[in-house]
Order: structure tokens, then sequence, then C-alpha cells
């Protein structure tokens, strides 16, 4: 693969018969095998076309016809194959990076998800409202039963006392004193059996008149006060049975509505509590999300950037590359005028410089099969007329239009070497589609 490569550096003096030159050739291929990598193929390069050139100004033998062929089948078959391959590498690596980039993104979920979210988080947050809105009109009820309740409960005290006011009064006057006897003694003038008294078994016979008694003031009064307060205890009994009653009524109703207030703030709490946790795994799982793409779009960005590289144009041709520089498009030639002559002064690095290197590499070897192929025309025809190859000294006007013929190049001859980057899409030299966008992340409020 590297042959042309050795008949470069070989071919130091074009006066060599072909046998030489040859044997030289396998053996510096040899040398290529065990690895002298990239950088030496393109010096090979620069050689080789340092020396297809000398041959078109010098001329050169019949003996030459063999390595001709030879090196344009060695840069045809296998050193363009190798530059499209390094190509293929490269752009195989940024369509990884920026696969990654997408992939990263696409970690991320839709921004329907994040709606749906919203929505569901919506959602709960009103039916919370809604059955905390219900309970207050529970709680309502209850505490206004128990209000009521505590009015009837005061009824109830109120006629509890007022009863047994009533009952120790009568207990006062009913329980006896050693000092009083509230009932009179029986007399001695009754009489029972005998009928011809009013008491006796024949009233019709009667003659005699009821035994009369003395009955003390003290005794008119405790009967006065008996009549009077046992109507008003049994007045008052059914007044405290009745408030005894809408008491116990009532502490049923509350009993009922504090029930009911109790299940719906149950039901509230749990809603709240499922509430909070849908949020806490919505912002646990947007926060998580946003922290593995951050780091994980950052690592890819920086590997990308580093790899890729950029452009920035010099001031003079000569000049290395400077990252303090405007950016320019290596593509974009020329950059500026020298004495009515055009250069390149974009500098790149990365693989923007080897797409470069590679393009400037895949022209050389253009020029240089051109070069070879119009020299092989030229010894063709030498043999077959025995006429002597042209010369500077013997034609320079066709040597040298068949040198500038060679060096034409046109843009669209390394279009297939040029990479698909994306990396701003404000840069020149984004050429197709762009990095992944990042994705839409929630508010965090």
């Amino acid at each position: 693969m590297k042959s042309f490569a050795a008949a470069a550096i070989l071919w130091g003096a074009h006066s060599q018969d072909a046998a030489s030159l040859m044997q030289g050739l396998m053996r510096h291929s040899q040398l290529n095998v065990e690895g002298s990598g990239t950088v030496h193929r393109r010096d090979a390069t620069s050689r080789l076309m340092e020396t297809a050139t000398k041959m078109m100004k010098n001329g050169v033998t019949p003996d030459v016809v063999e390595f001709i062929e030879t090196t344009i089948t060695e840069i045809n078959q296998n050193v363009l194959g190798e530059i499209t391959h390094e190509y293929t590498e490269d752009q195989t690596y940024i369509d990884g990076l920026l696969q990654r980039l997408q992939d990263t993104s696409d970690t991320i979920p839709n921004q329907s998800v994040y709606e749906q979210q919203a929505g569901e988080r919506t959602a709960s947050s009103d039916e919370h409202k809604q059955c905390r809105s219900e309970e207050a009109v529970h709680c309502a009820r209850s505490r206004k039963c128990e209000e009521e309740l505590k009015i009837l409960w005061n009824r109830v005290k109120s006629q509890e006392t007022e009863m047994r006011r009533i009952h120790d009064a009568i207990h006062g006057e009913w329980c006896l004193r050693d000092d009083f006897n509230p009932h009179p003694p029986t007399p001695t003038c009754w009489d029972w059996p005998l009928s011809d008294h009013w008491e006796g078994p024949e009233t019709s016979q009667s003659v005699e008149p009821y035994c009369t008694t003395d009955v003390s003031a003290n005794i008119r009064d405790f009967r006065l006060f008996s009549v009077e307060h046992f109507t008003s205890y049994i007045a008052q009994k059914d007044r405290v049975s009745i408030a005894w009653g809408e008491y116990n009524a009532k502490i049923i109703l509350c009993a009922q509505l504090e029930q009911t207030l109790d299940t719906k703030v149950n039901d509230c709490d749990g809603k709240q509590a499922q509430m909070h946790e849908q949020v806490c795994h919505d912002a646990s799982s947007n926060r998580r999300n946003r922290r593995l793409f951050a780091q994980e779009w950052e690592s890819v960005l920086n590997t990308y950037f580093t790899a890729v590289g950029d452009c920035r144009l010099s001031d003079t041709e000569n000049e290395p590359y400077d990252a303090t520089k405007p950016i320019c498009d290596a593509n974009a030639v020329p950059h500026g005028v020298l004495e009515d002559e055009l250069y390149d002064r974009c500098k790149c690095r990365g693989i923007l410089q080897e797409e470069q290197d590679r393009k400037r590499e895949w022209e050389t070897l253009h020029i240089v099969t051109c070069l070879l192929e119009t020299v092989y025309t030229h010894v063709i025809h030498a043999i077959e007329t025995d006429e002597p190859c042209p010369t500077t000294q013997s034609n320079p006007e066709q040597v040298e239009s068949e040198i500038n013929y060679c060096h034409v190049i046109e843009r669209s001859m390394t279009a297939n070497l040029t990479h698909h980057y994306c990396m701003d899409r404000d840069l020149p030299y984004n050429m197709e589609g762009c990095l992944a966008r990042p994705p839409a992340f929630p508010s965090r409020h």
C-alpha cells in the first residue's frame, strides 16, 4: 500500500534505471508495513509530487513505465481507499457522538409527558381542594350541632336543677324531724263499730255526730305545701323528660355528623398524601433527569468539541492556529490576497484539520496521477515513434501547459471527504443536520 511513497523517496535522480528503482520501491514498502503512519504517507505524497513534476520537466526513459503503472495502481487501489477509510472512521466517530447527544436528549421525557404530569397534579389538587371544601361543610354542621347540644345540655341542667329544688323542698317537709309530727294523733272519740254513730256501719240509724278533731295550723300548711309542690314536681318531671329527650336525640345526630366528618377528613388526608407523593415523585424524577442529562450532555459535548476542533482565521498564511482569532470556514477558500495571489490562512485543529489534510493529500494524489499518466503517455509515444519525450529544454510551453493542466483542481473533487459537522448553528462550517437540541424541561416552581 505504501509503494508509491517508496517510489517518491527513491526517485532522487530520474536517470536511475527502472530495475534499481523498483528494488528500492519494494524495500521501502516493507519498511512502511511496520508503520510510520499517515504522517509519513503524506510526506511521501509530497515527495512523489516533486518526483512526478521532475519527470515531466526533464523527461524519462522507457524503463519507468512499470514504475508509473505500479504507482498509479497503488494510488488508485490502496492509498485513496486508505484516505477514504480514515474519512469514514472520523465521520463514524462524529456521527456516534451526535447520536449520543440525541440519545441523551431522548432520555428526557417528551414535553407532553410533563404536560400530562402537570395536568394530573392539577386534577389531584382540584380534587383535594374540593374534598376539603366538602370537609369544611361537614365540619360546620358538626360544630353547629355541638353548639346546639351545649344549649340543650344547659337546658337539661336547668330543668334538673329546678326539679331537684322541688324535690329537696318536698324532702324537707316530708322527712320527719324530732320535734314535729305532721299527722295529728287519732282521737278517742271514734266509735267505729257502733251503729248509732255516724262513722258506724248503719249511717241511717246514726244519731251521734262525727268525732271532731282539732287540726293545727302546721298540718294545714303541710297539706297545702304538699299539694302545691307535688303538682309542681309532676309538671317539672315532664319538663326534665322532654329536655333529656331533646338532648339524647341531638347527641345521636351530633355523633352521626362527627362520624361523617371523620370519614371525610380521612378521605381528604388520603387525597392530600396522594397529591404530595405525586408532586414529590415528579419533582424527584425531573431533578434526576436534569442531573443525568446535564452530566452526559456536557461530557459528550466536550468530547465532541475537542475531537472536531475548529478553524481560526490567522493574520498571515504561515501563522499557526490561534484560538483567539475569529472563526472561519476552511472549505470556503481563499481567505486572503497576498501580492495578487490567493492564499489560505484558515488554520484548523482536530478532525477539521485532518479533513483539510486529507483533501490536500487527495488533490496532490490527483495531480501526481495526472502527471504520471501524462509521463506514461509521453513514454509510450516515444517508444512507438522513437521521438524523445518533451522536456523544459525541448518543448517548455507544452511541458508547462501539461503541468498547469494537472494542477487544475475542482472544488467538488474532494466533496466526498467533507465531514458533516454539527457544532453550533451559527458556525459557517455547520454542514448538514445539527446538534440535538436540549429538551424542554418543566418549570422548577
